[in-house]
């Protein structure tokens, strides 16, 4: 025979137990939930970190055409070799001399300018500066400097030795 208090004790176990069946779905429905929110935030991270590194790339694009431009202006090529020769006589003139540009040869890899130049002996110094200071690899490989005591100036002789490349 049963008694109400028993068949209240059968209920509230058989209630509790499925509150606790309840309960354990429950955290495992949240557990794989938490996963799947982790997984996607990674993939989330990792697509935010593409998108990073595309946008580096697009930046490095777009400034390398800059720097590009600019080494090339750096470069004598034999298309170039005439204004660089029109560079350096300009050079020159604007230090206060007379330049005139003796001679150009050419090999695979080099050109070889030979300059004189008529100024101050302060102003003959200073092209020469200049010339080992452009923005080329430049070497002086013979200069001599004389006085000319008729005209009361500096001659210079300088030959310029530069590499060059084809593009």
């Amino acid at each position: 025979m049963r008694t109400p208090t028993k068949t209240i004790l059968i209920s509230l176990s058989l209630l509790a137990l499925a509150l606790i069946v309840v309960l354990v779905f429950g955290l495992y429905k949240i557990r794989a939930q938490s996963e799947e929110v982790v997984s996607l935030e990674n993939k989330a991270e990792s697509l935010g970190q593409m998108d990073n590194i595309a946008q580096s790339v697009r930046s490095i694009k777009n400034s390398s055409g800059v720097d590009l431009s600019r080494l090339d202006n750096l470069i004598v090529s034999q298309k170039k070799v005439v204004s660089f020769i029109e560079m350096v006589e300009g050079l020159g003139g604007q230090m206060g001399l007379l330049t005139k540009t003796l001679s150009v040869n050419t090999d695979e890899t080099t050109v070889r300018i030979a300059l004189e130049t008529d100024g101050s002996w302060a102003r003959s110094m200073n092209f020469i500066q200049a010339i080992e200071n452009l923005p080329y690899k430049v070497v002086l490989d013979e200069t001599t400097m004389a006085y000319n005591a008729e005209s009361k100036s500096w001659h210079t002789n300088i030959i310029i030795v530069l590499p060059f490349f084809d593009n």
